[in-house]
């Protein structure tokens, strides 16, 4: 068409080149296909909306082939322009039509109502266009309002998108032609600047052409550019931001939204102003961060500011983070009454259940049937309204789907107006008692209730002592509501007991006392008690009630009877004399409920009753002896005795001396009132806390500041409250209050000050990629420096901290943090290759490794989300005040673990980690081996003895599986063995190797006489272990013959093995069984004196002579005034061993007798060594007869000796563990003769002839006289007393030759057998000075010997 209209303008004239050239291209733009001309696979299966509607088509011009051949209906052709002002192309923007109707549904966020403009279309969305307002924003209807005209660019597809839906051709565009525009009311630009001049600068500048038109009758100017598309959009963003006067839109989000449009560092919000080129403030939110978690209707207003085509960019970018964040929101209706909740909630949460059915939804109406806060409405005729409040704390949530939420909320303020319309309150007045019975646990439920008769009731609280319920529900039905309450507080019977008569002289009066007996039994859970054995229910009057009387009910008057019968027997059981009351100022109550219970309870069994508060100034004492400290403790019934009574007396009159004087001599006890402002209270509370927790006083100030924040009353107490919200009540000692007066006035004048230079502002640069060490996880640390230094710190976009406060406080704040800058710029990353195998094992549970790694570095670890510790990885991750958790890198590897922090603590972390990696690798070898279950109980050994000993030999962890019950012995099971591949190559060839030898094994029982079983085992098991090793066996003889357990009653040996060692083991068992069978037993008198002889050293001749005659000899013990040995074994051994022991026996021994000096006694015999040697050498034996060896003294005792450190024993050892490290310390003597009291002991010498005999009295002589002679005792200690093995010697060598070349007595301190050689025992020599200190050299020279070859 446009050909044809450039020929008839023409006229038949000669055409120009540069018109032969626009002809053709205007040829060539009434024809300009695009790929998005080919229909889509998709659209065919599926067309969209705008390919089914019909149009008229237009064939004029077509032949009829053409016609046939294509689709009847097509769009009409119309004009390539945009229409901007269309509605359904640009909802949200330009001064469109008038918008659809929708439901009124009430706003996802926001406190305020929608508007009426807003009601028609609260829910923002219709078939997925914004269908609000012009320039409206579709978050809220709160949103302000942008200058008419304000266009969304659209890009060409959009553009053809858009108008497929319209009648009209669609509009062709070549490739790699774009074309945009915006539309701009004559409002927004500058007047002052010509725009035809701008555009021509424009368009020589740019290489996107920009031409504009006048559109619709409001004279709005339409920008058109095409060309490429980066070029367009950057000559329309240049046309808005020259052209037209900067605008700001506020713009309401969920305060929820907040952290995740600012991003972590601002790294999201900076981007959207780069790309957008609008300016994008974000407020602080005053909500608490909590609230904020579960409540999207509170909201916060982002301002954006700039050029309307920035702004709008912006604001689109806003909002698809909103979107993507609030799809569920949560919802709290904090304007409906708590009278309505059972009435919203339906019988049963009928009605919730309703709403919830089929959405994703979820609403929780709280339980209400007992006013708090304040009771419900009263009306004061029946035509006036009652007017039902809100109550401060009570909610109604609402979370899930938006779209359903906000029907939800619809709905419900729909119901609450129904309500305030059609429901009624009236009060009846029940006996306190009866309240129970009417709704509750013991009661109706409130949902029966409403479902019945279509009303809810309403008690008061036990706080409150009034008698009055509420009944609300329509007018018409309130009557029935009435009369069901009445009937069932009218089913209860109810019987009174007065518990005053029975305590007519009580000390306190008979009021006092019973009050003080009803505190003490509802302690002791007395209500419980009478429920459960009579069905019955007890009510004790409240300290309101002028009345002291016990109230009973039960629907059984027999029952009813009964519990009042066995209450009176109670009271009986608790007269005057088992109760005191002491009057205690109720400062003192926390204290004493802390510090006195568990005394006197334990102490006096004197239970303690602290009144509640409000509700005295005396605390009760109960007598109740030892059976206090039961449990489960028995309230008595039974009436005490006369000395029950004076035992009570002496035990409460200690208790309550023991209470008073915990108290003190009656301290006085001050209140003072001072005034604090509100705004000061909660840092004056902070103060308070840190100064008493440092002063740790015994009966610390309570103080208390202003009223509940919530709008509620605190509950009376003893101590009183504060008159206002601006009023600090300190209570305490008299001097104690006084100090805290002054120590507030000066905290508030310091306060008030601060508060006039809070003003002060600080910034500093801080990077950006450090916030995150500065806010701490779910900002912890940043928290702390606010409240460390009382200041407000804020993170700016532009990598810089500001810090408000008071001067002194925001500069010292500001060096503190330029100081951990400092620390933080010595950050190192570092990133390890772990196997994702292993991350679950560095992570641990819930993040618990990875985090202590952080908390004691100081470092971030980061592991691969999608790996298997992204669980744990989650709660470890720090998170910011501006995003959320901080996630892993976006291209971060599988196998990558990212450790960031300070230097040092990065590397201490990475090596941890790598050693914790490598030890998970070492120890990650496995293997599994099947074994029958019958071998099990071998495999593992008595008591787990034998996989004990093999876990240590190997170092593997071996784990069987559990025990079954009835399990098949021939099946099997599998063991697991873990750990390094050496051991567990070990471990699983040791465990085959066994149960190769099991499967070859054979059982065999034999049923053994359990008095030949200790002989059968012999001495420490040498019988049992010679008959198993003689057939083959182990050492271990206990892997072959198993005896019955201790204490059982068997009598059954089992033997297994290889066939051949268990018939030789079970041959060669009944045969010493049979030859036991044989035996005979005798004895034969043989003096006690001789029993020595016959034992020997540590039993070694007895031994020999069992083993040499083959029978068991049997000697009484010493002390036992037997002589008599008993001989068992064959008669012919018997006989044999006889004729032995009575050959000694009749063997008369030379003797000789010495009177030794007692305090000599020990010296010489060297502690028995001296005996010893005699025994060994001459065959010679010492007794003192009846005489009684003196006590030994201890090395160190004597009063000669010098004390180190305050002790008697040897010096300190406080050099180095070394051989050369010792405590050497000699006393001289005059001499050891010198000394003692003249008293002598006998050493009675006997032998087996007279030349040994003398020859032992000339050795013991001369050690005498060598004792008698001056002397020195020295006392070396060495520094470890592992070291006297050297000293000693392979059999006493070493030690001997010391002796004899020095000729000195040496005692080393005996460690055999773990007895001795503690830590700092001495060796002990004795002998001349010369003599002392050669030996001491030969000592030490034979332990730096031994310490060198180890």
């Amino acid at each position: 068409m446009a050909s044809q209209m450039a020929e008839g303008s023409s006229s038949g004239a000669k055409k120009t080149n540069a018109q032969l050239l626009k002809e053709k291209h205007e040829a060539m733009e009434t024809h300009n296909p695009t790929v998005e001309d080919a229909e889509d696979e998709e659209d065919i299966e599926h067309p969209p909306r705008s390919s089914i509607i019909s149009h008229p088509v237009d064939n004029g011009s077509m032949s009829e082939e053409a016609v046939g051949k294509r689709r009847v209906e097509v769009p009409p052709k119309r004009s390539t322009l945009l229409d901007t002002q269309s509605e359904e192309l640009f909802p949200s923007l330009g001064g469109g039509s008038k918008p659809r109707a929708a439901a009124a549904t009430a706003p996802a966020w926001g406190a305020k109502k929608p508007t009426q403009a807003s009601r028609s279309a609260a829910n923002g969305v219709h078939n997925g266009l914004w269908s609000g307002p012009p320039g409206a924003s579709p978050l809220s209807s709160r949103a302000s309002t942008p200058p008419a005209g304000v266009l969304t660019p659209a890009s060409s597809s959009a553009i053809n998108n858009a108008q497929s839906s319209r009648k009209g051709p669609m509009q062709m565009a070549m490739p790699g032609k774009y074309t945009d525009s915006i539309t701009l009311v004559p409002a927004q630009m500058d007047k002052t600047r010509p725009i035809q001049p701008y555009l021509d600068k424009l368009n020589k500048k740019s290489r996107a052409t920009v031409t504009r038109h006048i559109a619709g009758e409001g004279s709005s100017i339409v920008f058109e550019g095409s060309g490429p598309k980066k070029d367009v959009s950057e000559a329309l963003r240049t046309i808005a931001r020259d052209l037209c006067a900067k605008q700001k839109l506020h713009l309401p989000v969920p305060a929820s939204c907040r952290a995740h449009i600012i991003g972590q560092g601002g790294n999201v919000i900076k981007d959207i102003s780069a790309r957008t080129g609008a300016k994008i403030n974000v407020p602080k939110s005053d909500v608490p961060t909590n609230y904020q978690d579960d409540d999207d209707s509170a909201t916060i207003d982002v301002e954006i500011e700039g050029d309307p085509y920035a702004v709008e960019l912006a604001r689109l970018e806003i909002d698809k983070i909103v979107s993507a964040r609030t799809s569920r929101v949560n919802m709290r209706l904090k304007d409906i009454p708590p009278e309505f909740f059972p009435f919203l909630a339906g019988p049963h949460n009928a009605g919730i259940e309703a709403m919830e059915r089929d959405r994703d939804l979820q609403i929780q109406v709280p339980h209400f049937h007992t006013w708090q806060h304040k009771p419900p409405p009263r009306v004061s005729g029946p035509d006036e309204r009652p007017d039902f409040q809100p109550h401060p704390n009570l909610h109604v949530t609402i979370s899930g789907e938006r779209r359903a939420a906000q029907e939800a909320r619809a709905q419900l303020e729909q119901q609450v107006e129904q309500l305030r319309r059609q429901l009624a309150v009236e009060e009846h007045s029940f006996q306190r008692g009866h309240h129970q019975f009417i709704i509750g646990e013991r009661g109706m439920s409130l949902h029966d209730f409403l479902e019945e008769t279509g009303c809810v009731v309403v008690l008061p609280p036990e706080h409150d002592d009034t008698e009055d319920i509420t009944i609300i529900g329509p007018a018409e039905k309130l009557q029935t509501g009435v009369d069901r309450a009445a009937t069932l507080a009218a089913e209860m019977q109810m019987a009174n007991l007065d518990p005053r008569r029975y305590f007519t002289d009580a000390l306190y009066g008979p009021d006092a006392h019973s009050r003080a007996l009803s505190r003490y039994l509802q302690e002791r859970q007395l209500e419980e008690e009478i429920e459960n054995l009579y069905g019955a229910q007890l009510a004790f009057p409240p300290l309101s009630d002028p009345s002291v009387n016990w109230e009973i009910y039960s629907r059984d008057m027999k029952k009813s009877i009964q519990a009042r019968s066995d209450l009176a027997k109670i009271i009986q059981a608790h007269p005057p004399a088992k109760l005191s009351l002491v009057e205690v100022d109720p400062f003192f109550h926390p204290y004493l409920q802390q510090q006195c219970l568990q005394t006197l309870r334990n102490e006096y069994g004197v239970n303690m009753i602290v009144p509640r508060d409000g509700e005295s100034e005396h605390v009760i004492l109960v007598c109740e002896g030892p059976e206090g400290t039961q449990s489960p403790f028995q309230i008595p019934r039974q009436r005490p005795s006369e000395t029950d009574i004076a035992s009570f007396q002496e035990a409460l009159h200690q208790a309550r001396d023991q209470l008073l004087s915990i108290i003190g001599d009656r301290p006085e006890v001050a209140t003072s009132h001072v005034e604090v402002p509100r705004k000061f209270q909660e840092k004056l509370q902070k103060h308070i806390d840190r100064e008493q927790k440092q002063t740790q006083q015994k009966f610390p100030v309570q103080i208390v500041l202003g009223e509940p924040h919530d709008g509620t009353r605190r509950q009376a107490s003893n101590s009183g409250a504060p008159s206002s919200e601006n009023e600090a009540l300190l209570r305490g000692l008299s001097s104690d209050v006084a100090d805290w007066e002054a120590k507030i006035m000066q905290f508030l004048e310091i306060a008030e000050k601060e508060e006039q230079e809070r003003g002060y502002t600080t910034s500093f640069d801080f990077p950006t990629k450090f916030n995150g060490y500065l806010i701490g996880r779910e900002g912890a640390k940043i928290k702390e420096l606010r409240e460390q230094f009382d200041v407000d710190i804020r993170m700016l976009d532009d990598g810089k901290i500001e810090v408000q406060g008071p001067k002194a406080k925001a500069d010292a704040c500001k060096d503190h943090i330029i100081g951990l800058r400092k620390k933080f710029e010595d950050e190192a990353t570092y990133i390890l290759k772990i196997e994702p195998r292993f991350h679950g094992q560095l992570v641990g549970k819930k993040g618990a490794d990875v985090n202590r790694l952080q908390d004691k570095y100081n470092v971030k670890i980061q592991f691969p989300q999608s790996s298997n510790a992204q669980d744990d990885q989650s709660s470890a991750d720090a998170a910011s005040d501006a995003g959320p958790r901080r996630p892993a890198r976006s291209n971060q590897a599988q196998d990558e673990v990212v450790v960031r922090g300070p230097r040092q603590g990065a590397e201490k972390a990475r090596t941890e980690i790598l050693d914790l990696y490598q030890y998970a690798k070492d120890n990650s070898h496995s293997a599994t081996i099947s074994v029958a279950r019958q071998h099990l109980g071998s495999l593992i050994g008595q008591r787990g003895s034998e996989i004990d000993r093999l876990r240590l030999e190997t170092g593997a962890q071996i784990d069987f599986p559990d025990r079954q019950e009835n399990a098949d012995p021939k099946a099997h099971a599998e063991i697991v063995i873990k750990g390094t591949k050496q051991a567990v190559d070990a471990a699983k060839a040791e465990i085959q190797k066994r149960v190769k030898s099991l499967d070859d094994t054979v059982n065999r029982s034999l049923d053994i006489d359990r008095r030949y079983h200790g002989s059968l085992i012999g001495a420490q098991g040498a019988n049992i272990r010679r008959i198993v090793v003689e057939a083959g066996g182990p050492e271990q003889s206990h892997q072959v013959v198993k005896f019955p357990e201790r204490g059982s009653e068997s009598s059954t040996i089992r033997i297994e093995g290889s066939e051949r060692v268990v018939a030789q083991v079970a041959a060669a068992i009944e045969k010493f069984v049979l030859d036991q069978e044989k035996q005979t037993t005798d004895s034969i008198d043989v003096p006690a004196e001789k029993h020595g002889q016959l034992i020997g050293p540590r039993g070694e001749a007895k031994r020999n002579l069992e083993q040499q005659f083959n029978v068991s000899i049997e000697i009484p013990k010493k002390g036992s005034d037997r002589t008599d040995i008993k001989l068992t074994g064959a008669q012919e051994d018997v006989a044999k061993a006889r004729g032995y022991l009575a050959t000694l026996a009749d063997q008369r021994k030379e003797g000789e007798t010495i009177d030794m000096p007692r305090h000599l006694h020990h010296a010489i015999s060297a502690n028995g060594k001296l005996f010893r040697r005699l025994r060994q050498d001459h065959d010679v034996t010492v007794d003192h007869g009846s005489a009684k060896p003196p006590p030994k003294q201890q090395p160190g005792s004597s009063s000669s000796q010098p004390r180190t450190n305050g002790s008697a024993g040897a010096p300190l050892i406080t050099d180095e563990d070394s051989a050369d490290a010792h405590s050497w310390i000699i006393i001289p003597a005059a001499g050891m003769g010198e000394g003692g009291d003249g008293s002598t002991i006998p050493w009675n010498l006997s032998g087996p002839s007279a030349e040994k005999v003398a020859a032992a009295k000339e050795r013991v002589l001369k050690a005498l006289e060598t004792a008698s002679k001056p002397s020195a005792t020295g006392y070396l200690t060495l520094s470890d007393p592992r070291y006297h093995r050297f000293v000693i010697g392979p059999g006493g060598r070493n030690i001997n030759s010391i002796r004899e070349r020095t000729g000195c007595t040496i005692q080393v301190p005996n460690a055999r057998a773990g007895k001795g050689g503690e830590d700092g025992e001495a060796i002990e020599i004795v002998g001349s000075l010369a003599g002392c200190e050669q030996a001491k050299e030969m000592v030490l020279e034979c332990v730096r010997t031994g310490a060198a070859r180890g």
